[in-house]
């Protein structure tokens, strides 16, 4: 297994793709672009503004307003087609949501108050997500017959049928997400981070995207929420923190991507991760089981994400590298940093 995985190892780092995600953060008018692609449900997002489509969206971003008294919501996104990027004629699409793991536990809905403990401006070591405050909620609307709520569990609940298509497999469809708390007041402030699949009866079913609601709104020395204009502001610090955790925690692309076994260093031990899940389906997103990709298998998805990131970090006090492992890395990995010097 090692020899196979090493192999592996050379032949990725030798191709030398670039990582990231595409995130969908945008105040406009843009909305979520699911699409048959050869059989799968896919994601995008497409910008009426721009009268554009960006393919390969893996995380949402909103600002929920102050809607009434009871609640933070918005409608956005909504589903949308485009021209060229329709699903199946008159069939069903429907969201379905799925628990997130992280070290805490599985949760269906998690929550960070977007605190700056250190009160330095550096809100990158406070973020902490995990479960929401007891009684809040994120509630998702259809209309009265079809909804239902996140409440941090660690089971999803049924989804809903977003809309049914036309005979061209289009469809344009809003709902509305709410942050709340089951006494009737707003929910907590702070970010609300959700995960769903979409599914339709003769395609694939999406792989996982994530929907971050931010409520970590600015208040005056009153307590009162901070507008500009008839929208809240919001912290922009905190959201771009979340942002960055989210992609590390479940994609292996943030500040430290490939960083499976949490100890600050992208290297061998995080290989020996891979090795001894490798081929397992294990829970979506969960780092320690080596799902880097956040597909729920261990493979070579996972393996490019850590070798993009070899090397990152500080390497443990004491750690020595296996040298039949490093000597094909360091060779690898050299022709590697020569072509991106070249692009």
């Amino acid at each position: 297994m090692r020899a196979m995985i090493l192999t592996l190892v050379l032949t990725t780092l030798l191709a030398c793709p670039a990582a990231g995600i595409t995130v969908s953060d945008d105040p406009g008018h843009v909305d979520a672009l699911p699409y048959n692609d050869n059989g799968q449900i896919a994601l995008g997002h497409y910008d009426f503004d721009l009268d554009q489509v960006i393919t390969g969206t893996q995380l949402f971003v909103r600002d929920l307003e102050v809607v009434q008294s009871g609640f933070y919501g918005t409608t956005s996104p909504g589903f949308t087609t485009a021209t060229g990027f329709e699903l199946l004629a008159s069939a069903t699409l429907n969201l379905e949501p799925v628990t997130m793991t992280i070290p805490g536990g599985t949760f269906n809905l998690l929550y960070w108050d977007g605190i700056d403990l250190g009160g330095d401006g550096d809100y990158a070591d406070d973020v902490s997500f995990g479960a929401p405050q007891a009684g809040d909620e994120l509630f998702v609307r259809r209309s009265s017959a079809l909804n239902f709520s996140l409440t941090g569990g660690s089971t999803a609940p049924a989804g809903i049928p977003l809309d049914t298509t036309s005979g061209t497999g289009t469809l344009h469809k809003h709902v509305s997400f709410q942050a709340r708390n089951s006494d009737g007041s707003p929910a907590a402030d702070g970010l609300y981070l959700a995960s769903f699949t979409m599914t339709m009866d003769g395609l694939d079913d999406s792989d996982p995207f994530y929907m971050l609601f931010n409520a970590a709104y600015l208040r005056d020395e009153g307590g009162a929420i901070v507008f500009n204009g008839d929208r809240p502001v919001t912290n922009d610090d905190a959201r771009l923190a979340a942002i960055d955790w989210i992609e590390q925690t479940f994609f292996g692309t943030g500040t430290l991507a490939g960083d499976l076994d949490g100890d600050g260093f992208v290297g061998i031990t995080d290989l020996d991760v891979l090795l001894a899940n490798w081929g397992d389906s294990v829970p979506a997103g969960s780092l320690v089981d080596g799902d880097a990709s956040g597909d729920g298998l261990v493979g070579q998805p996972d393996l490019q994400i850590v070798l993009d990131a070899w090397g990152d970090g500080t390497p443990p006090s004491g750690m020595v590298p296996e040298p039949g492992s490093i000597v094909l890395l360091i060779g690898a990995t050299g022709l590697c940093l020569a072509r991106r010097r070249r692009r």
